[in-house]
């Protein structure tokens, strides 16, 4: 799917780096853009397709629950060997996790804590977000350069395939889900609803995955590849991460809980061990001189 570039509706996305200047920086702030209009883009083109949706949509989470993203890579090419790695790759190269922590839910609405931990010594980097999760929509404040808070990091629990990610007839709703998967994520393996796009614009081709767990709606994968297409400087970035532990369900070993699964192992452990001891004990045990039984007479050699 090609899609033309609009506006993002939503406020507060990202901060953008405005001491850059000259063609990098002209690439940079038309990448942010494309990252900002990905998800409304494809919304007005899938909008004029796409029905209205019969799904319930409520959130599948509730307030103290988090999802954190150990998994995340960030990679920055450019065929000018003199242009700097932008700085927002350099702090995704460093973090070590993304902590996702749901603060209240009331009605439509979630208060969510996103807070980016990094290994360089850089203090932590955190955006509170208010999301409608009817409109697909919310506000976003906080240090993140790059702010994934842009994209719904919570939808509906129990959503399908087909269904849109949010209720109203906006462009921010109109995106439907691709179809359902199951993947392993935070030790488990999960159902996720998938949403895959792609965008090209005067300057950028760009891509966007996302899964998000069906049962509960937090988004559990999501990864973003754009390259430029303009004459001149190529350049390239692409951003992933992955849930790698949540309060909302437990890790499993072989499909089954790690007390259950430990359990099992324990008790065999323990059944092999009493029967090798018990086949030991058999071995050692000396053997008793057979004895004459009365009526009978030793024989003795002539």
């Amino acid at each position: 799917m090609v899609l033309e570039g609009t506006t993002f509706a939503r406020s507060k996305l990202v901060t953008i780096d405005k001491s850059s200047v000259g063609r990098v920086g002209r690439m940079r702030n038309h990448f942010f853009a494309s990252i900002i209009t990905l998800l409304s883009t494809a919304g007005l083109v899938i909008l004029a397709i796409s029905g209205a949706s019969a799904a319930t949509y409520a959130f599948g989470v509730k307030a103290g629950e988090f999802v954190k993203y150990g998994t995340v890579s960030a990679t920055f090419s450019s065929n000018v060997s003199s242009t700097p790695k932008p700085q927002f790759i350099k702090d995704y190269q460093a973090t070590s996790s993304f902590r996702l922590d749901v603060q209240s839910i009331s009605g439509n609405n979630a208060t969510e804590k996103l807070t980016q931990s990094l290994n360089n010594g850089t203090a932590d980097k955190v955006q509170f977000i208010n999301w409608d999760i009817q409109a697909g929509q919310g506000n976003v404040s906080g240090s993140q350069g790059f702010a994934l808070g842009s994209i719904p990091l919570l939808m509906g629990g129990g959503l399908t395939t087909g269904d849109k990610v949010c209720p109203e007839t906006t462009s921010s709703c109109a995106p439907t889900i691709n179809q359902t998967q199951t993947g392993t994520y935070a030790g488990a393996p999960r159902d996720t609803n998938l949403i895959s796009l792609t965008m090209k614009s005067s300057y950028f081709n760009s891509s966007i995955t996302g899964n998000w767990d069906k049962a509960t709606g937090v988004l559990v994968y999501f990864s973003i590849a754009i390259s430029s297409i303009a004459p001149g400087e190529k350049q390239s970035y692409t951003i992933g991460l992955t849930a790698t532990d949540t309060s909302l369900w437990s890790a499993t070993v072989f499909g089954l809980s790690p007390l259950i699964f430990y359990g099992i192992v324990g008790a065999i452990v323990l059944i092999v061990a009493i029967i090798a001891v018990l086949m030991a004990l058999r071995m050692r045990k000396p053997k008793v001189p057979a004895t004459a039984t009365a009526g009978t007479t030793p024989s003795t050699g002539s």
